[in-house]
């Protein structure tokens, strides 16, 4: 008990030697996380499928301030960061925070979509085997001895015919410049004000796996997905999924003249799973109301 008391007595002592904290007040970001509407319960194609998502595990989090990405790169005075993740049932998250930053001046939120880190923290609905699954190393045609950054589990059906899909990805992003709805500007771009408290939420859209191109002019269809099913188990996998042509590019995604190639780092992609995996796996998380993010791939080690 008396040792108990000594670094209690220890602990103040020292905090009233350090110096007084002179910077002004900041504002915070509380960062939040939801599923969409065609995540939580269900959606229909363009093409008269109606898919349901019956499980997509994720871990997100490691939200940190960064300056304005069109200006000035010092714009934000980043007083801290909430360097941890959350390991996420995305079905049962209901505005789970995902962090709670502080800062002053235009700031830029980051976060990440990876998988869970040795001490995550358990969303709700999340399990011990769920983190496990998601902690499983292994690798694919896309990431080399990688944990899974997200698992998504659904079936789909339109009249007698269904498929039914469990994908496990495992790449990691870095996510920031999320698109407004205007697409002019972001909407994880915030003017943050000394005593300021601001909301983001991110909306986490699994329905975007499916778009035809990766745009948000593109339609969601189904009918390529059910045709790479070439065993007619009606699970379709992602190996199936690269054994069929991509659809054509080019009628969604026109670049003009001074705009960026969102083919240019990766190339246009050749098969369904390269559409699915290197282009539509990043843009499931969005600001709620706005675009896709910009998405940097990240190594989890």
């Amino acid at each position: 008990m008396r040792r108990a008391a000594f670094v209690v007595s220890w602990v103040l002592a020292q905090a009233g030697c350090l110096p007084a904290d002179t910077r002004p007040e900041p504002g915070s970001i509380v960062v939040t996380i939801e599923p969409s509407e065609g995540t939580r319960g269900g959606f229909e194609s363009s093409d008269g499928w109606t898919v349901k998502i019956d499980r997509a595990l994720t871990a997100m989090g490691s939200v940190d301030l960064d300056g304005d990405p069109d200006g000035d790169e010092e714009s934000c005075n980043a007083y801290s960061d909430a360097r941890y993740d959350w390991t996420l049932d995305l079905l049962a998250a209901k505005g789970d925070k995902l962090g709670l930053v502080y800062g002053l001046g235009r700031c830029s939120v980051e976060f990440r979509l990876r998988a869970p880190s040795d001490d995550t923290v358990l969303g709700a609905g999340v399990t011990a085997d769920d983190v496990a699954l998601l902690r499983s190393e292994g690798s694919d045609a896309y990431a080399q001895d990688q944990r899974v950054s997200l698992h998504v589990r659904g079936s789909a059906e339109r009249g007698g015919e269904r498929f039914t899909f469990e994908w496990s990805f495992r790449r990691s992003y870095e996510l920031d410049s999320c698109a407004d709805a205007s697409g002019d500007g972001y909407s994880s771009v915030l003017d943050l004000e000394g005593g300021a408290q601001r909301e983001l939420s991110v909306v986490a859209s699994v329905e975007e796996l499916f778009r035809v191109a990766p745009t948000d002019d593109a339609p969601i269809e189904l009918d390529l997905f059910m045709a790479a099913d070439a065993d007619e188990s009606g699970d379709v996998t992602l190996e199936e999924l690269a054994t069929v042509a991509a659809p054509p590019q080019q009628e969604w995604v026109v670049v003009e003249e001074g705009e960026e190639d969102p083919f240019e780092e990766e190339g246009v992609p050749e098969t369904l799973a390269d559409l699915v995996y290197v282009y539509n796996l990043p843009r499931i998380p969005r600001v709620k109301g706005g675009g896709p993010c910009e998405a940097d791939l990240r190594d989890r080690r």
